[in-house]
């Protein structure tokens, strides 16, 4: 892993819940001339999305805490709702599966919290596990990689809309109505 502190220096500051300053898409286009294959490689399957952003799921992979992390997440929630709707439970996912996000996603469906604020409160929790793993990453490609998924986690939040989730609640629960 090479240093990039240019590259880094020069990337604008990422702030939770801000508008993200540039696409993931331009985020790569910059590492470009600096970074070689194996880290473009990398910084571009990297992903936040649950359930399982795969690409560098292994635990040796550089990533595999974040995944695991999402996973621990998504299983958990898959696992509430399910019982909830008294659901047979989705087959255990492989990999490792982070506890202190199964305890999270406990803890945000027992309090009560709107989909919406659950989505947020997630996403904080993964800034803030990213924060976490960046220390003593100052200027290396694993620095590159957790400016990568915040810029993904910023992008995801962007396009956290309440009045068009509300619309399409409206819209699902009128076709199991109608559709009965």
């Amino acid at each position: 892993m090479g240093a990039y502190y240019y590259l880094l220096a020069s990337l604008p500051s990422l702030e939770f819940n801000a508008p993200p300053p540039l696409s993931h898409e331009e985020f790569l286009a910059l590492c470009e001339p600096w970074a070689p294959a194996r880290d473009l490689t990398a910084l571009a399957a990297a992903s936040v999305e649950p359930p399982d952003p795969d690409p560098l799921s292994t635990p040796r992979g550089p990533l595999g805490p974040v995944s695991s992390f999402v996973r621990g997440f998504a299983w958990e929630a898959a696992l509430i709702r399910a019982g909830r709707l008294g659901r047979q439970p989705p087959p255990e996912p492989s990999g490792p599966m982070d506890p202190d996000a199964r305890r999270l996603a406990a803890s945000l469906f027992a309090s009560g919290a709107d989909p919406l604020e659950t989505e947020i409160r997630f996403s904080r929790a993964l800034w803030d596990f990213l924060e976490d793993l960046a220390l003593g990453h100052d200027f290396d490609a694993f620095a590159l990689m957790i400016y990568g998924c915040k810029l993904l986690i910023l992008a995801r939040t962007a396009r956290f809309d309440a009045r068009r989730g509300g619309e399409r609640l409206v819209s699902l629960a009128e076709g199991l109505i109608h559709g009965s």
